[in-house]
C-alpha cells in the first residue's frame, strides 16, 4: 500500500496544463526518450509498486543511463506526478466518448461508467495507477480533489438528474458522494469478476444497482 506523492488538487484546465509541462519542457528530439522513461515507469509500477521501483531499474528498462532521467524529471516523486495527470486525463477523455448522444442524465451516468470499466480492461496499467491512491478515510476528502475531473463530470449531470426529476431530490453533494463511492465499489467487483464484462445482463444489472441509491422512486 502507498499514498500518492501529490499534495495538489488540479481543476480540468490545469490538469492539462499540468501534463504538458513535462512535455513542454523537452525538446522535440528527446520526446521519445522522454515516452520511453514514462512507458518504463509504468511498466515497472503496474508490476512491482510504486515503492519499489527504483530511479535505476527505471532507466535501465528504458534503455538509457540513469543520470538521463534526470534531464526530464528532477525527482522520482515529479514523475509520479506527471504520470498520474496523463493517466487520469487519459481516463477523464474516455468516460466522456458518446455522453451527448444519451437523452437523459440516468443514460449518461450509466454511459460514463460503461466506458469507465471497458477503459480499465483494456488500459490496466494506467488504471492501476489510478488505484495506486489508497488513501485512509480521514483523507478522502484529498482523493477526491485528485480525481476532481471525474467528481465534477459527474455532479453536473447529477445536478442535471436533480432538476429533470429524474433523481431524487436530495443535495447534490449527497448524491454525488453517494455515486463516486458506489463507482469505487463497481469497478473492485468488475476487477475481482472479469466476466461480467461479457455478460449484458449481470453488467446492467451491476449498473442498476450502481444508480438506485441516487434515482427518484417511481420515476
Amino acid at each position: 500500500m502507498m499514498t500518492f506523492y501529490a499534495k495538489k488538487s488540479f481543476s480540468c484546465e490545469e490538469q492539462g496544463e499540468e501534463g504538458k509541462k513535462g512535455m513542454g519542457r523537452i525538446k522535440s528530439d528527446n520526446r521519445e526518450k522522454y515516452g520511453l522513461l514514462r512507458s518504463a515507469a509504468l511498466d515497472l509500477f503496474y508490476e512491482q509498486g510504486i515503492g519499489r521501483t527504483t530511479v535505476a531499474q527505471i532507466a535501465a528498462r528504458a534503455g538509457v543511463a540513469k543520470g538521463t532521467f534526470y534531464l526530464y524529471f528532477p525527482t522520482k516523486e515529479r514523475l509520479v506526478e506527471e504520470l498520474f495527470l496523463y493517466c487520469l486525463q487519459r481516463s477523464v477523455a474516455a468516460c466522456a466518448e458518446g455522453l451527448e448522444a444519451e437523452p437523459t442524465a440516468c443514460g449518461k451516468l450509466r454511459r460514463r461508467i460503461l466506458n469507465m470499466l471497458r477503459w480499465h480492461r483494456r488500459h490496466p496499467r494506467e488504471a492501476w495507477m489510478q488505484r495506486a491512491l489508497n488513501l485512509p478515510p480521514s483523507m478522502q476528502r484529498e482523493n477526491y480533489e485528485l480525481m476532481s475531473p471525474h467528481y465534477l463530470a459527474e455532479r453536473a449531470i447529477i445536478q442535471e438528474g436533480i432538476k429533470s426529476g429524474e433523481f431524487c431530490s436530495a443535495p447534490a453533494d449527497l448524491l454525488c458522494e453517494m455515486f463516486f463511492s458506489a463507482v469505487g465499489g463497481i469497478i473492485r467487483y468488475v476487477n475481482l469478476h472479469p466476466e461480467v464484462m461479457e455478460d449484458p445482463a449481470a453488467l446492467s444489472l451491476a449498473l442498476d444497482t450502481m444508480l438506485r441509491g441516487i434515482v427518484r422512486q417511481g420515476g
